[in-house]
């Protein structure tokens, strides 16, 4: 028995990607803002913008540190964003079921406007390639924070004009449910 949990072990160790020497980080990718949520098997999903053009970049990693959507991460949202402020808006939650809720700002619509992404562990965007519309109001919305809420469905805060706090309740399957 102690020579099948040595095996376990020396194999486990092996295969892990974590990183161990501080001088030699785990690369993810090339970008900025990174935000991390941790899932239920201690795994992690990794969330980041790229510089210049600040597309949605996301990646889930296992336990052992080991990438689960290729080399690069999945592609959220290339979206036009043209100011910096984009990397104050980014922000990832984990619900029950390991899936990856991302939320930020965009310009798609020439307003800054709230977006909602949903990701399942194995990569499949839940919410559609264009993410759930939090709000659409021909003026500047910004500053998204999230929670998950018992029923794994998301509450969603953002500022509207300047001055203004909205929210907004997402069920699990991606349907807005307050004042609609």
């Amino acid at each position: 028995m102690n020579k099948l949990i040595t095996f376990y072990f020396f194999i486990t160790f092996l295969s892990a990607q974590w990183s161990s020497d501080i001088l030699s980080p785990q690369f993810i990718g090339n970008g900025i803002m990174p935000q991390v949520a941790s899932t239920s098997d201690n795994g992690v999903y990794v969330a980041w913008l790229t510089d210049g053009n600040y597309h949605i970049y996301v990646q889930r990693f296992d336990q052992l540190g080991i990438p689960q959507f290729g080399d690069s991460g999945i592609l959220i949202s290339d979206n036009d964003n043209a100011s910096w402020i984009a990397v104050y808006h980014l922000n990832i939650i984990v619900d029950g079921n390991d899936n990856v809720v991302i939320s930020t700002v965009d310009q798609r619509t020439g307003n800054w406007e709230v977006y909602a992404w949903k990701l399942n562990p194995d990569g499949l965007l839940l919410w559609g390639e264009d993410g759930i519309v939090i709000t659409d109001e021909s003026t500047s919305n910004m500053s998204p924070r999230l929670t998950i809420a018992d029923d794994n469905s998301v509450i969603v805060t953002s500022s509207h004009n300047d001055g203004e706090v909205l929210f907004q309740r997402i069920s699990p399957d991606g349907q807005l449910l307050w004042n609609q």
